[in-house]
């Protein structure tokens, strides 16, 4: 069995790496790298990770040929070439609930404040 490398070039929490060796990925942690530093080693790896450092496109699709999943760790798709990667039949994942509670939160907190008038509250107090 070949082991799956994958290059992670922004930062996670650590928790990722044990939980991607355990799933038989090889993960190469490299959260400082910059766009033209990936160029050169991109061919190595099976999967990329990244949030949001980075746009995935043809240009950095043609020089990773063994790739064969690009993860997004956020929900928002437009840093990626979406289309692109399909024709190449690249997988694409991303976490599209990872920020759900907190911007229901967020919601909930703005209609409070605005039902409860806090902000011209807080006016009034400077004032």
């Amino acid at each position: 069995m070949t082991v799956k490398r994958i290059l992670i070039v922004d930062r996670m929490h650590e928790c990722i790496l044990p939980l991607l060796k355990e799933k038989g990925f090889e993960p190469e942690y490299a959260p400082l790298i910059d766009r033209n530093e990936i160029f050169p080693i991109i061919h190595d790896f099976e999967g990329l990770i990244f949030r949001n450092k980075i746009h995935i496109n043809k240009e950095l699709i043609d020089v990773a040929p063994k790739l064969k999943f690009v993860a997004r760790a956020g929900a928002g798709m437009e840093m990626i070439d979406y289309a692109y990667l399909k024709s190449e039949n690249i997988s694409i994942f991303n976490a599209p609930e990872g920020n759900r509670d907190a911007l229901g939160e967020h919601a909930v907190s703005l209609l409070l404040g605005v039902l409860r008038k806090i902000s011209d509250a807080y006016q009034e107090i400077k004032n």
